[in-house]
């Protein structure tokens, strides 16, 4: 699979965070994305990663999905990422949230990131839940836009 970022750019307001970048990343290619704290690093891992929409430009995938995956892209942060007035379940489900899963489906892969990631806490338990829940959301379907500021 070969991932394509073309021209991308983004903004926060008048903070111009990207400008025009493109690269793209063979199948088995590694790429590392360095720079000073503030350069746009996690901002270009947030719109590769279907976290937020660019400004302009786009991101595609070609070539065939591992088998039986749900999220070809993922990243996990550098710090812990929960947004603390939402359970870990709420947190895992967030890339589920603009995607089409039926109840019962969303349920599922929601108990199945959180069994994966050892958290035993209930889907109402909020702040104390352990901080891999919020990996655990790699485990779940990318390129779910978000249509609001995540973090």
């Amino acid at each position: 699979m070969e991932l394509i970022v073309e021209h991308v750019s983004h903004a926060f307001g008048s903070l111009r965070v990207l400008d025009d970048v493109s690269f793209a990343v063979a199948s088995g290619e590694v790429l590392a994305i360095v720079g000073p704290s503030g350069c746009g690093k996690s901002t270009l891992l947030s719109i590769v990663g279907g976290l937020i929409e660019p400004a302009s430009g786009k991101v595609a995938l070609f070539g065939d999905l591992p088998p039986q995956s749900l999220n070809p892209i993922t990243f996990v942060f550098q710090d812990f990422a929960l947004l603390p007035w939402r359970s870990a379940a709420d947190n895992v489900a967030l890339p589920l949230e603009h995607r089409k899963f039926a109840a019962s489906e969303r349920r599922a892969l929601i108990a199945d990131a959180l069994e994966r990631t050892g958290s035993r806490n209930s889907p109402r338990r909020s702040r104390s839940s352990s901080p891999a829940a919020c990996a655990s959301a790699s485990a779940l379907p990318a390129r779910s836009r978000c249509v609001r500021p995540c973090c």
